[in-house]
């Protein structure tokens, strides 16, 4: 069933932009927020295109949900406490039926763990496309720099990585598995939990000041900040967190790495801190019921940006990192 432009706003979405720094939400030319005392903006925005960023058919539930988290992670790794966000939609027609279960993935994934409030957005008509724009507050001074990585620190990663390289292998057809397990692979992909409070607090209270989300790929990410900081990176690949899910399916060592390495859309955050603050890092994740791995160390810049070791040996790579517009 279709429904017009501001009827669809109306029933939507005008009524999730309520909180005390909000001055005026949804339904005017201009939202108006007020800024946290001590505390900077963080601005991030991110648009999925249907057939390249997600699936064709993807459920709207999931679409909702991930359209959201992508942006989340963008402010966990700059240390931001999740705030506000808008929504630009663009739809070949304005279902009903697709607008219910996107809204509701949405709002989900809004209340998990964040509470971030939508302030407003736009509909048009046209290939099916989301983006949205996600604003987070940073202790002054606390911003979690790409550039901060310093000789001597942890490389740290939040959560599981691995398992969305493999969904999106299988979606192609590089990988076949059963359709339970694929529509298993695909929630949990899609609905992944926002690392914004844990971030946060690491970051106010001093215990990292270097982040980067994994969007694409933990070796390309790490090598922003490998650039950024003017340092290499030694990575060991026994440490690699694994998602349980991979061991269902026949797969090698080396493909396990792979999809950890170069997968991408984990939406995990890797971050670096200080050896000796690691228990007090360690502590504040297992409050934010975070799982954390050590994956390796920041070195002294080398011919070799990003070294991988396995059993104190030399790992060969064979894969290159994701390029947007070369891959």
């Amino acid at each position: 069933m279709a429904i017009g432009e501001f009827s669809l706003i109306d029933k939507y979405f005008s009524a999730f932009d309520k909180g005390e720094d909000i001055i005026l939400g949804i339904g005017d030319d201009c939202a108006l927020t007020t800024i946290a005392k001590n505390h900077c903006l963080a601005i991030t925005t991110d648009t999925l295109n249907e057939g390249v960023h997600f699936f064709k058919h993807l459920n709207p539930y999931l679409l909702g949900y991930k359209s959201l988290v992508v942006n989340l992670s963008d402010l966990a790794a700059m240390g931001a406490k999740a705030a506000y966000f808008t929504l630009s939609l663009n739809m070949p027609q304005s279902d009903e039926n697709f607008l219910q279960e996107f809204a509701r993935g949405l709002y989900d994934c809004a209340h998990n763990n964040c509470n971030i409030k939508l302030i407003g957005g736009n509909t048009s008509q046209g290939h099916l496309s989301i983006s949205i724009s996600a604003y987070g507050m940073v202790k002054n001074n606390c911003a979690l720099l790409r550039s901060n990585a310093k000789v001597g620190d942890y490389i740290v990663v939040t959560g599981d990585i691995g398992l969305p390289g493999l969904y999106v292998d299988a979606g192609y057809g590089y990988k076949h598995i059963t359709q339970d397990d694929f529509n298993a692979i695909e929630h949990q992909v899609q609905c992944k939990e926002n690392r914004c409070a844990l971030m946060y607090e690491l970051a106010t209270n001093n215990l990292s000041c270097c982040a980067i989300d994994i969007s694409d790929g933990l070796i390309g990410d790490l090598s922003h900040i490998c650039d950024s900081s003017n340092v290499s990176a030694v990575l060991d690949v026994n440490k690699l967190p694994f998602d349980a899910m991979l061991d269902k399916f026949s797969l090698t060592f080396k493909e396990k790495v792979d999809y950890c390495l170069y997968g991408g859309c984990d939406y995990e955050v890797l971050f670096t801190c200080k050896a000796e603050d690691y228990d007090r890092v360690l502590a504040t994740a297992f409050c934010h019921s975070t799982k954390l791995s050590v994956i390796g160390k920041v070195v002294s810049k080398q011919d070799q940006k990003i070294v991988c070791k396995l059993n104190d040996e030399i790992y060969q790579q064979d894969k290159q990192a994701f390029e947007h517009f070369y891959n």
